[in-house]
């Protein structure tokens, strides 16, 4: 939380001298929303939301947190699975009126589509 502030101001500076921003982040629309809605007018945003069954998810942690030494800085074995399930699903995706487009990341849509939404 206390790098947010310091990621949009790098998003807005970044922006600001035309370049080309790929910004990602598991934040919910509380924090994404404030921090992109003064960029609004600025550039051009597209939203990419990923997605995926909440088992899925835990599944994936669960892997990464038993095989990954460096995931000790994260919160994975703190969090206990039911937790994680109720957090998973109450994420509230990023809602601005902008275009979007939510990816499951067990490949749906093709990529191909996801390239075509993007450019």
């Amino acid at each position: 939380m206390r790098t947010l502030s310091t990621f949009f101001d790098v998003i807005g500076l970044l922006i600001g001298r035309g370049t080309t921003v790929v910004a990602e982040a598991a934040f919910q629309d509380r924090l994404w929303n404030p921090g992109l809605t003064p960029l609004l007018g600025r550039a051009d945003i597209r939203i990419v939301h990923c997605d995926v069954p909440a088992e899925v998810a835990l599944a994936r942690i669960t892997a990464r947190s038993g095989s990954d030494p460096r995931r000790s800085a994260h919160e994975d074995a703190q969090v206990s699975p039911d937790a994680r399930l109720r957090t998973h699903n109450s994420f509230q995706p990023v809602d601005l009126p902008v275009p979007s487009i939510t990816i499951d990341t067990t490949y749906e849509p093709a990529l191909d589509e996801i390239l075509a939404f993007l450019s």
